[in-house]
């Protein structure tokens, strides 16, 4: 049996198949949206943000400090709308609203 944690495979997961990636965002949206848990979104997001590279890598990327992205995942900062676009943006994604 392999050594392999949980956080390790999924973050590996998540470099390999941008459509789990998606999916992984968009259900922590949705989440989200049903009981108002930022910090669940949050840390989906820098699960994606790991994946990608890590805060320095989105950091150069988002033109953001990287003080602030620590800030803004672990919940201690509310961010712009702006900001949260920017940091998709700057991992590949964009919002989207569809009719449900």
């Amino acid at each position: 049996m392999s050594n392999i944690k949980f956080k390790d495979y999924h973050i590996e997961q998540l470099k390999n198949n941008e459509g789990e990636t998606e999916k992984y965002l968009n259900i922590a949206l949705e989440e989200f949206f049903k009981d108002g848990n930022k910090k669940a979104f949050y840390q989906a997001l820098q699960d994606v943000v790991e994946a990608k590279g890590g805060i320095t890598v989105l950091s150069k990327k988002a033109e953001l400090n990287r003080s602030n992205l620590y800030k803004i995942f672990s919940g201690k900062s509310k961010p712009k709308l702006e900001t949260i676009e920017n940091i998709l943006s700057s991992l590949g994604f964009t919002f989207t609203i569809k009719h449900s």
